[in-house]
C-alpha cells in the first residue's frame, strides 16, 4: 500500500529527473497538492483582465466570477472555453517542453421575468497531469549489464458542476446563489522493472474518487460608475474512496474516508474611467487550514491569497457606423496567487482581444497568458508555462415583443 513517505519520494525524483525523461506533464509541482494545480476558471473576458472578473458586471462573464453576476442578464448567454497549454520545466540548464489540450469552462443561462436569471455550468477546478519514464543501464562486474527503469504517472483533478440562480434586489444591486457537485479524481502508478531474468515489471497504483457538494453565493453594488463585489464558496465535508493494487496482491485493498476541502472567498471592484476604458481588480483567499482529509494527500498546506487586476479598451463603442477595430476589445491583465503549498507561488501576465459578433450578441475571445510557478524547496526549479485560450460567448433574448400592429 502507498505510504506519505513513498508519496514524498515520487515527488522528489520527479522534480529531478523530469526534465531528463520522456514527460507528458502539465506540472510537475501538481502532484503535491491535494486536489491538484489550481486553475482560473472565468470565461474569455475575465481571463484576459488576470481573472479579476469579481467586481464586473457584465453578461459574458458569466457566473464563474461571482453567481451575483446572473442578477444583471435579461438574456439567455452560452459561454465556452479552452485552453491550448505550453509549459517548460526547468532545472538548472536543462529544460523539457510540454503540450496539453485543457477544455476550461461551459456554462449557459437564462433570464425569466420576474423570476430572476437560472445559470447552469461546467468547469475543471484543478487538474494534476505527469507522466515519465526514466532508464539507466548498469554496468556489472562481469562486463555485462542489467537495463533499469522506473514509471511514474499521475493524472486527475477536480471538475465542478453547477446550478445557480440571480436576481436584481430592489436597486442597489444584485444577488445570486449557487449550488455545486464537486468530483475529484486521482490516478498514480508507479511501475518499475529490471532485466534480472524474467520477473514481470512491479507495479504500484492508487485510484481516489471524492464526490461532495457545496454552495456560492455573491453580491455585486453598482456605484455610479463604480461596482464593487463579494464572491464565497463553501465546500461541505463529503466522502472519499481509496484503491489501492500491487503486484503482490496480498496489500491490494479498498478504504473508505472523509475529505473536506477548504472554503474560499474574493473581494473585487471594477471602474468604468469612460465608455471607453475599464480597470479592474480582485483578491481572494483560500482556507486550506480548514482542509481536513481521513488519507494525506500531497504536502504540507496553508492558506493562499491571490490577486489579479486587467484593464479594457474599447476605441470608439458608442459610433453609429464605426469601423470593425474601433469596436474590437483590448484587454491586458496580471495575477499573482500563491499555491496551496506555502513555499509555491504563480505569476502571469495576459493580453486579449475580443471580436464582436452580431451587433452585440456574440463575442470570440482571443487570449494569451504568460507566466512561472515555482517552490522554493527546489532550487534552480521552475514551470514556465504559455496558455492560448479560446472563449466564445453568445446571447440574446427568449422572445421580444413585436412592434408589428395589425
Amino acid at each position: 500500500m502507498m505510504t506519505s513517505s513513498f508519496t514524498c519520494y515520487r515527488v522528489s525524483v520527479g522534480v529531478f529527473l523530469a526534465v531528463a525523461s520522456l514527460c507528458s506533464a502539465q506540472s510537475v509541482l501538481s502532484v503535491q497538492y491535494p486536489s491538484g494545480l489550481p486553475l482560473t476558471h472565468a470565461t474569455g473576458p475575465s481571463l484576459s483582465i488576470g481573472g479579476a472578473g469579481t467586481g464586473v458586471r457584465n453578461d459574458f462573464f458569466g457566473m464563474a466570477d461571482n453567481v451575483a453576476n446572473l442578477g444583471g442578464m435579461k438574456r439567455a448567454i452560452f459561454s465556452a472555453t479552452t485552453s491550448f497549454d505550453f509549459t517548460s520545466i526547468n532545472e538548472g540548464g536543462a529544460s523539457s517542453s510540454l503540450f496539453a489540450l485543457s477544455p476550461r469552462l461551459i456554462s449557459f443561462a437564462f433570464h425569466i421575468n420576474p423570476v430572476g436569471t437560472f445559470g447552469f455550468s461546467l468547469d475543471q477546478r484543478t487538474t494534476t497531469r505527469l507522466k515519465f519514464v526514466t532508464t539507466s543501464v548498469i554496468p556489472l562486474y562481469d562486463g555485462s549489464s542489467v537495463t533499469d527503469s522506473i514509471g511514474f504517472a499521475d493524472w486527475g483533478g477536480l471538475k465542478s458542476w453547477q446550478a445557480g440562480w440571480g436576481r436584481e434586489i430592489g436597486r442597489w444591486g444584485f444577488a445570486g446563489v449557487s449550488y455545486e457537485r464537486m468530483y475529484m479524481s486521482s490516478e498514480n502508478i508507479t511501475l518499475y522493472s529490471a532485466d534480472l531474468g524474467g520477473g514481470e515489471p512491479l507495479y504500484d497504483s492508487t485510484h481516489i474518487l471524492f464526490r461532495g457538494n457545496a454552495v456560492r453565493g455573491g453580491v455585486l453594488v453598482p456605484v455610479k460608475k463604480l461596482t464593487l463585489g463579494i464572491s464565497g464558496e463553501y465546500v461541505f465535508e463529503g466522502d472519499a474512496e481509496r484503491t489501492t493494487e500491487r503486484t503482490d496482491s496480498t496489500t491490494s485493498g479498498r478504504d473508505n474516508f472523509s475529505i473536506s476541502l477548504p472554503p474560499s472567498l474574493s473581494f473585487g471592484a471594477s471602474y468604468d474611467l469612460s465608455p471607453s476604458w475599464m480597470a479592474a481588480v480582485s483578491s481572494g483567499i483560500t482556507l486550506w487550514k480548514n482542509y481536513r482529509s481521513g488519507f494525506t494527500l500531497g504536502g504540507t498546506v496553508d492558506n493562499a491569497l491571490s490577486f489579479s487586476a486587467g484593464m479594457q479598451y474599447v476605441p470608439s463603442p458608442n459610433l453609429l457606423v464605426p469601423k470593425y477595430w474601433e469596436i474590437m476589445q483590448y484587454r491586458l491583465g496580471f495575477r499573482y496567487c500563491e499555491l496551496p503549498v506555502v513555499t509555491g507561488s504563480e505569476f502571469a501576465f495576459t493580453a486579449g482581444v475580443g471580436l464582436p459578433l452580431l451587433k452585440g450578441g456574440g463575442l470570440v475571445d482571443f487570449i494569451a497568458e504568460y507566466g512561472s510557478r515555482s517552490d522554493s524547496r527546489y532550487e534552480n526549479f521552475s514551470e514556465g508555462f504559455l496558455h492560448l485560450y479560446i472563449g466564445i460567448n453568445g446571447g440574446r433574448k427568449w422572445a421580444q415583443k413585436t412592434r408589428i400592429r395589425y
